[in-house]
């Protein structure tokens, strides 16, 4: 998967820039803003064996490999996915999930840099067996939130929607999580008769991301 931008005309410093503007494999990326730079984090190992391959630019058109983000603390672990960093009173938080595909729990790691090198933290934000692609929102009043992936089982549409949680602190959540959306249609099968799952027809929504504009939430 490769890495595209599609830019307003005001964050465009070239006259002329080309997709890709990364060319090799850069899975789910996210990027952080940070002091009117870029950083690009991606899904899974990286080439040197680590997690989470970094890039930076200065423009969001030329982009650099600055290697990986997080030694896995959970070597034996295949799956480290969908990695948001966000800044918090002098950290950077990078929340990520980890597991076997089946099973997969969200955490979060920390450093002193955008680029890391980030430390496992030692916490387990999620409680459910599958949680993935976290996403964090911080409102006007500075409640943060935690949007992210989790399976819905006892609807008619079996299968992975997001959810909503309170974040206490930097390491807790509320374990109050509420529905935002479900997959309902057609158009949103994943598996038609999933094997991992029962074979059951599974509905899939995810990768949930909140912006804030004009008094309304998108």
């Amino acid at each position: 998967m490769q890495f595209f931008m599609d830019l307003p005309n005001h964050l465009i410093h070239h006259k002329n820039y080309q997709n890709p503007v990364y060319p090799r494999n850069f899975p789910d990326p996210f990027v952080l803003k940070y002091l009117g730079e870029y950083w690009a984090f991606c899904t899974g190992y990286w080439t040197d064996g680590n997690c989470f391959g970094v890039l930076h630019s200065r423009d969001l058109v030329n982009w650099r490999e600055t290697g990986s983000a997080l030694v896995p603390p959970f070597p034996s672990e295949p799956c480290y996915w969908a990695p948001e960093v966000t800044y918090w009173n002098g950290q950077f938080l990078m929340f990520y999930s980890v597991g076997n595909e089946e099973r997969m729990q969200i955490r979060v790691a920390v450093a002193d840099q955008p680029a890391g090198p980030y430390k496992d933290s030692g916490h387990q934000l999620t409680e459910s067996d599958f949680a993935i692609d976290p996403h964090v929102f911080v409102d006007d009043d500075g409640g943060r939130y935690l949007f992210y992936a989790t399976d819905f089982l006892k609807y008619a549409q079996i299968g992975t929607g997001t959810v909503c949680d309170r974040l206490s602190d930097l390491f807790t959540l509320a374990k109050q999580p509420r529905p935002v959306t479900r997959a309902l249609y057609d158009w949103q099968v994943y598996d038609p008769q999933r094997d991992e799952k029962v074979g059951v027809r599974w509905y899939t929504a995810e990768r949930p991301t909140r912006i804030k504009l004009k008094a309304r939430y998108y």
